[in-house]
């Protein structure tokens, strides 16, 4: 990674995300990526000709503010961020 992590902008994600229901913090998590220049590897809303998603990697992924995570079922991703992003400030907090 070239450029240095804005703890802010990590800070106020983990906020937004547990202000959500666990219901909805997928979504929320996937709109930060996509309204942030975040990276996602998610399985597709379209149902295949099976009625399984169209698309559906091994491991879902996600990246908003430069913190990353995956997970083998895509209903742990929230989880999996958070707990990076709280390792991130905790770090960070330790540090100064």
């Amino acid at each position: 990674m070239s450029a240095a992590l804005n703890l802010s902008v990590i800070r106020d994600a983990v906020g937004l995300i547990e202000a959500v229901s666990v219901d909805g913090q997928l979504l929320a998590l996937k709109n930060l990526a996509q309204n942030n220049g975040g990276r996602w590897d998610l399985p597709s809303v379209w149902p295949g000709p099976d009625g399984q998603p169209f698309y559906s990697p091994l491991l879902s992924s996600i990246e908003v503010a430069g913190v990353y995570a995956m997970a083998e079922a895509v209903e742990e991703l929230p989880q999996n961020w958070l707990r990076a992003a709280r390792n991130i400030l905790n770090a960070a907090e330790t540090a100064t």
